[in-house]
């Protein structure tokens, strides 16, 4: 009696596995780009979220989306009916009611979210000369009037990898005080390359840009130098 009631549990184990791995996946993909005028806006890798809410489905329950380090995105769901929502609190930009969207998802579906930023890249040029990295920033204030904020500072970051911020992506950087910044259209840093491993003969350098009152920074795009 024993080895047959362990027979019958063993039985059923094996049965809710197979019925676990009959569950269907997303296939579906979901992808875009958070931009301004169609320009995309480069932040932080894995520090800037939206939250995907599929309709019928409790609120409390959301499905959470990384924005890459380039302003896209992308995520495998189901077919049907979403609303996608920019994490309050994150990101460079200005939050509005634009900022939460309605999607409907059927086969892979692209959405790019415009966003209203504080401040736009128009331009970041890099140069390496020996061990030093010199850079060049040019930036666009969006926002003016009652919406503006002000640059608290500027940082030159460089790192050995494409992968480049000031969350612990760099091996060196150097940064200006916003109020040191006399034009926005002349913002001139340099940083020295530390030792590399392997000895390695090219790095990465970025310009990151840290708004007053705003969590998450603004970003060149990562430009690959050779030493």
């Amino acid at each position: 009696m024993r080895q047959l009631l362990i027979l019958l549990a063993v039985s059923l184990m094996l049965f809710a596995s197979c019925e676990h791995d009959n569950y269907s996946q997303p296939e579906s993909v979901l992808s875009g780009v958070v931009h301004y005028n169609g320009k995309p806006i480069h932040v932080a890798s894995k520090q800037v979220g939206m939250e995907l809410y599929e309709h019928g489905w409790d609120k409390k329950h959301n499905i959470g989306i990384n924005i890459d380090q380039d302003g896209s995105y992308s995520s495998k769901l189901f077919d049907g009916d979403y609303q996608v929502v920019l994490t309050p609190g994150q990101g460079p930009w200005k939050m509005t009611q634009a900022d939460t969207t309605e999607v409907k998802v059927n086969g892979d579906t692209k959405l790019d979210i415009a966003v209203e930023p504080y401040y736009m890249v128009e331009s970041a040029n890099f140069s390496a000369a020996g061990t030093t990295v010199s850079g060049k920033l040019t930036l666009d204030q969006i926002l003016t009037g009652s919406d503006a904020r002000d640059i608290e500072k500027v940082f030159l970051y460089i790192n050995s990898t494409a992968f480049v911020d000031g969350n612990g992506n760099n091996i060196a950087n150097s940064a200006v005080l916003g109020a040191d910044v006399s034009s926005l259209s002349d913002i001139n840093l340099q940083v020295e390359v530390p030792e590399l491993l392997d000895a390695q003969t090219y790095i990465f350098a970025r310009f990151g840009i840290k708004i007053a009152n705003t969590e998450d920074m603004l970003f060149s795009e990562a430009v690959k130098l050779d030493l």
